[in-house]
């Protein structure tokens, strides 16, 4: 497996070994990073066979594009339904976030 790993990353452009770059395990830091993104933070948890949440967000890192996307879909559920004015350029939710910053 070690060697499979190392390979891909070579292949791939990527350093390896703790102070050169990617190990193994930070794969696991992916796959949890993902998998939070799709299921609730409890079943994530379980999934991953953590005895702890806080364990799990140990495993978690959130961008600031995963940041970004969480507002933009805030944004949608909040106003989804809402009369949309007519004269109001149309505009996608990340351009309304951009607007919102901007003013704030």
């Amino acid at each position: 497996m070690r060697g499979c790993f190392k390979a891909a990353c070579k292949a791939a452009g990527m350093n390896t070994g703790l102070k050169k770059g990617i190990v193994f395990h930070d794969l696991r830091h992916v796959a949890a990073s993902h998998l939070v993104k799709a299921v609730d933070i409890v079943t994530a948890s379980k999934i991953l066979g953590h005895s702890t949440l806080e364990q799990t967000l140990r495993y978690v890192c959130s961008t600031d594009t995963d940041k970004r996307l969480a507002i933009c879909r805030v944004y949608e559920n909040l106003f989804r339904g809402c009369q949309k004015d007519i004269n109001a350029p149309e505009m996608t939710s990340s351009e309304v976030v951009e607007n919102l910053v901007q003013i704030n």
